[in-house]
């Protein structure tokens, strides 16, 4: 249907007529054709196809319900602005021409009661007369969040009868996922709508929808903006929003980048991007300088956090320094994926906390999975067709992890006690950055670095092989001969396919003396930041710390509970003294087995 579309003129042209003074939209509703007038036609660039179907659809004789199906963000309801538009500019058929275009939603209703709980009797009232008033009058009624019906399911018997008999003209919206959660519920209702599929735009025509976007945010703000800016806002948005769908997740960076020049009077150009990526995510910077920055020193700044892995750090260094700087042949993999395997308490676990701190400005932007708990593919991915009868909300763990945090380190703990189909459905994210849930949903990891740690080659017990541990000059002679059998045990655990989609296997070193005492240090550079006052360990301190905080089964782990028990004792018991007060730097020192801490002089 084009454009041009030539229609009689109706008797009255309800559409561009204020709402009369007992209309009950004027309490739940949101008249979409009085705000049509200020429109630009190409913010709906690419939509014309679907545009179309809902105006032949509105005309049928039976099943005129056009419920439109679309993930979040894509342009549903907006699609339904376009409609209210077309009828302003009187560009549509006959049984269109004159209508308001109404949008309410089952909430809204509700609202409308003033009940400030669920009132029965009142609810059903204010839905009958929405539906009357739709009915008695040129309306199009746009029923959006028409999921929630599951929380409303008295309106069922309500609306079918309207819409059987054809007296409605309504338009629902929902997700493809809830519209197909809700058929086995409300099929009755259901069958009286007709489908139209709304995908994510992309292409010539996502970018005619930004840059017209810009325009209008230029007009409301009066403020300039530098050409380039829609293809940059563009291309943040799908770096570093990828769960989110365009072309809401770039007009969001648009609004943001707008509303900040206008606080600062000035144009809106790539900085006030950036920075609305830095409040809508939380990165510290996604600007080129700052991410040279990052990458640069990152190296030094995790060699100072990850003490004795200096091999493991400089080669997933060197792979952030190719994909950081978008030198990756295939861009949209993960950030990295390596699989890490070394000793218990080694740095493994700390080398991820670390990377999440020094490459996103937060640990919080860690994601760690237990795959010991989460080891099959249901536990991990969920199950077919949703969540649970109790929750139909229920997302599975590493989906809901993702969406909470769209960018940062993803950490797969004791990888090698998953089942073997989980470690096939990694694939085709190490592969592509995508990995599909078993509800459908697709999750992005290309914003993601992906560490898998694993004990794989290093199981042996206390006492069993000394060279393990790296306590004897035999441990640093052998430690290339003790990483190539490393290696081999995981290529005898693991598929080939599996393994040639990786960027590598970073093998830790077990600890030594020297990298324990180093540790001490650094642990206790934290207790003085703490307490604010200088420490200094007499020897047998140390030497008394390295003895219970290192074990040949669990490394470094126990380091915390031996400075607690023996340095923050002896800390606590000075802190209940009159000289604690004045203290500026506290000698630590052995009174047999028990550490005394002393004011120095």
């Amino acid at each position: 249907m084009s454009d041009e579309t030539s229609v009689e003129k109706p008797a009255r042209f309800y559409a561009t007529e204020p709402l009369p003074e007992g209309s009950v939209f004027r309490k739940c509703g949101e008249d979409f054709t009085m705000q049509a007038k200020d429109m630009d036609p190409a913010e709906f660039a690419g939509r014309e196809a679907q545009l179309d179907q809902i105006i032949r659809i509105l005309g049928r004789r039976t099943k005129a319900n056009p419920v439109i199906l679309g993930d979040a963000g894509v342009g549903k309801t907006f699609l339904v602005r376009c409609l209210a538009w077309k009828i302003v500019q009187r560009q549509v058929p006959a049984w269109l021409a004159g209508r308001k275009v109404i949008r309410t939603s089952f909430f809204d209703i509700h609202a409308a009661t003033g009940s400030a709980g669920y009132e029965f009797n009142a609810y059903m009232r204010k839905l009958k007369e929405v539906l009357e008033e739709a009915t008695n009058t040129p309306v199009v009624l746009f029923l959006d969040e028409l999921h929630t019906l599951r929380q409303f399911e008295v309106s069922n018997n309500v609306i079918r009868p309207y819409l059987a008999e054809g007296r409605l003209k309504l338009i629902g919206a929902t997700t493809t996922e809830e519209f197909h959660r809700l058929l086995g519920r409300e099929d009755a209702l259901l069958r009286r709508f007709q489908p139209v599929f709304l995908p994510e735009p992309d292409g010539p025509a996502l970018s005619t929808i930004i840059a017209s976007e810009c325009r209008r945010l230029a007009g409301y703000y009066s403020v300039a903006y530098d050409p380039g800016l829609p293809e940059y806002a563009l291309r943040l948005a799908n770096e570093y929003l990828p769960f989110r769908r365009q072309p809401d997740k770039t007009i969001d960076i648009l609004e943001q980048a707008f509303v900040n020049a206008a606080a600062q009077n000035k144009a809106c150009g790539e900085p006030e991007a950036r920075t609305a990526i830095t409040e809508l995510t939380g990165i510290p910077d996604p600007g080129l300088a700052a991410e040279h920055e990052r990458t640069t020193g990152l190296e030094r700044a995790l060699n100072a956090r990850v003490l004795g892995q200096e091999e493991v750090i400089h080669t997933l260094c060197r792979r952030l320094m190719v994909t950081r700087n978008r030198m990756q042949l295939n861009p949209e993999r993960p950030l990295a994926a390596f699989l890490c395997t070394g000793p218990s308490g080694v740095g493994k676990t700390e080398l991820a906390k670390a990377l999440a701190r020094f490459t996103t400005g937060s640990e919080d932007n860690l994601v760690r999975i237990d795959m010991s708990v989460h080891k099959t593919l249901f536990s991990l991915l969920g199950r077919p067709g949703g969540g649970t009868a109790e929750n139909p909300d229920f997302l599975p763990p590493l989906t809901m992890e993702l969406r909470r945090r769209p960018f940062g380190v993803l950490l797969l703990d004791e990888f090698e006690k998953a089942e073997g189909e989980v470690w096939l459905a990694f694939l085709q994210a190490f592969d592509y950055g995508r990995l599909t849930d078993l509800q459908g949903n697709v999750l992005h990891l290309g914003a993601y670095v992906v560490l898998m740690t694993c004990n794989i080659g290093f199981e042996k017990g206390a006492g069993e092989d000394t060279r393990v541990f790296g306590f004897t000059s035999e441990a640093a002679d052998n430690w290339r001969s003790m990483a190539s059998e490393a290696r081999k045990a995981v290529e005898a655990k693991f598929r080939k396919e599996f393994l040639g989609r990786l960027d590598g296997v970073l093998v830790f070193r077990p600890l030594n003396s020297k990298v324990v005492e180093g540790l001490i240090r650094q642990k206790t550079q934290a207790l003085e930041r703490l307490i604010g006052k200088k420490l200094e360990l007499e020897p047998g301190v140390v030497e008394l710390v390295r003895g219970r905080g290192f074990s040949r089964v669990y490394g470094a782990r126990p380091l915390n509970g031996a400075i607690d028990s023996i340095i923050g004792q002896a800390l606590a018991e000075l802190k209940m003294t009159e000289a604690w007060q004045h203290a500026k730097t506290i000698r630590i020192s052995l009174e047999g087995e028990t550490a005394k801490a002393r004011v120095k002089n």
